[in-house]
């Protein structure tokens, strides 16, 4: 078994992002007003399944379905994100 660490991003969008994974989000962090990012410690051996990530921002509504990730704060300190999986 192999394992290697991946990084994935979604966008500061409002919307819901598919991104196929093996494994779960070990750390979370923001270095653009853009986007958050995450990392996975992938293993080569774990079947990958869609999972769907949206980000919102402190005091916005939680999707019904929504799970509590990890947060980030952005760059500038403005701003204060939140990794949220939905369908969980």
């Amino acid at each position: 078994m192999t394992r290697r660490i991946f990084r994935y991003e979604v966008p500061i969008d409002g919307k819901t992002h598919e991104i196929r994974l093996a494994s779960d989000p070990v750390f979370i962090f923001c270095r653009s007003l853009l986007t958050i990012e995450f990392w996975v410690i992938d293993r080569s051996d774990g079947p990958e399944r869609s999972r769907f990530f949206t980000v919102i921002g402190t005091g916005s509504d939680m999707p019904p379905n929504g799970t509590y990730v990890g947060t980030a704060v952005a760059p500038d300190g403005a701003y204060v994100w939140h990794l949220i999986e939905e369908g969980l």
